[in-house]
């Protein structure tokens, strides 16, 4: 009897890893869902804008404040932001922060709310500083040094979290004096059912210093590899919020999770696919990834998709599909992703796909991307001129007549 009880647990796991198996097949493929060609993207103009000294022509993180003003964080000097005008494509000013009370800290992500509002997250504290356009500190907030409460979330109080900085696609939204980001914890990897059902999205409330909601657990793809991995920054989710809306996507994964950010209830998944890019790549085995050239190489070749973007001026959206592309470029190197093809799928409101565009050649760069009202602003991987800002071509959405 023991002897039979043993097979019948063995042929459940057998099925239920087939189902598992089967279920991520079907996720990694393009979801078999109709889509218009009614929206295409084109470049408009191109900012011949030259950068402050003593900083590079490219920012990692940077952000535009509606159509008028780009910021980015300074990657030569610490503790500086650049501002540059867009609409006269000019520089129009620095602000330094005070070193003293900043104490040198490295900035990763940045949220602008008003030219005398602007948000920033230091990588090594973790704390949030509101700042005026003269790079006086209003406030600051220690994100991390409450630990959370059990009656809040009992996984997180048992295991703690922290801020995914380090990720280059880190970034974070304010609304109605709440702060939402992704997080990181200890176990990341993991592929059990006790990690698979940790929130990723966490919300802080800028008026009592709490963490006071966490939403957003594993879905899709990234719940059914289980086990098996992905590079480690591709398995971060982007945010997008909008009025009670959070938008959760992830680098692989065809479609958005829509949730409720008030109470943190799920809505719906909506697919916001590349038809170009067709099929995702499978996730792979531990040893597949057990060093770290391995992992650069995987890393080199994979597809992956972009942050969901939200243009108000035209109540539309965008999402960047990178393509993959070979481990050796044309020249015999190691490719760097120069002329890495991609495409802009173009949804409308409703998160329904009515375009896509292809570029080849590198044209759209990685990680380039600056979010505008009606349009997008990016920049080649490598530009010719380095005293020229990078994230300078400007694509404008329009409707194909």
């Amino acid at each position: 009897m023991k002897t039979l009880h043993y097979y019948c647990f063995i042929c459940i796991i057998i099925i239920s890893s087939c189902n598992s198996g089967a279920k991520l097949n079907i996720l990694l493929d393009t979801p078999n869902v109709k889509s218009q060609d009614i929206y295409t993207i084109y470049k408009t103009e191109i900012f011949n804008t030259k950068v402050f000294d003593t900083t590079e022509n490219f920012y990692i993180y940077k952000f535009a404040y509606k159509d008028s003003l780009l910021y980015g964080v300074n990657t030569v000097e610490s503790n500086i932001f650049d501002v540059y005008n867009i609409q006269s494509k000019s520089k129009f000013s620095r602000i330094k922060l005070n070193r003293k009370e900043i104490n040198d800290e490295d900035i990763s992500a940045l949220f602008v709310l008003s030219p005398d509002s602007i948000f920033f997250i230091t990588s090594n504290t973790f704390n949030l500083y509101l700042i005026n356009s003269f790079g006086d500190i209003i406030k600051k907030w220690e994100l991390l040094k409450k630990p959370v409460s059990a009656n809040i979330n009992k996984e997180l109080a048992k295991i703690g979290f922290t801020l995914p900085t380090i990720w280059p696609f880190f970034h974070m939204c304010i609304k109605d004096n709440y702060l939402h980001v992704p997080i990181s914890f200890v176990g990341l990897y993991k592929g059990n059912e006790f990690y698979q059902q940790i929130d990723r999205i966490a919300r802080y409330n800028l008026n009592n210093s709490k963490w006071d909601l966490f939403y957003a657990p594993l879905r899709g793809i990234m719940k059914e590899k289980g086990n098996l991995l992905y590079p480690y920054d591709l398995n971060f989710p982007y945010l997008l919020i909008r009025n009670n809306i959070s938008y959760v996507s992830y680098p692989l994964d065809h479609y958005v999770y829509k949730y409720d950010n008030l109470t943190g209830e799920f809505i719906e998944a909506i697919p916001a696919f590349s038809k170009s890019m067709g099929k995702l790549p499978k996730p792979f085995n531990r040893k597949d990834l057990n060093n770290n050239q391995k992992k650069i190489n995987v890393r080199i070749q994979i597809a992956f998709y972009g942050a969901l973007l939200y243009h108000e001026k035209i109540d539309m959206y965008t999402r960047i599909a990178y393509h993959n592309q070979p481990l050796i470029d044309k020249n015999g190197n190691m490719n760097l992703g120069i002329e890495r093809t991609s495409s802009i799928v173009i949804l409308d409101k409703n998160l329904n796909i009515v375009g896509e565009k292809l570029f080849l050649n590198g044209a759209l760069g990685i990680n380039s991307y600056v979010t505008l009202p009606d349009g997008i602003l990016f920049g080649r991987e490598i530009e010719t001129d380095n005293e020229l800002l990078r994230s300078r071509n400007k694509y404008l959405i329009k409707k194909i007549k």
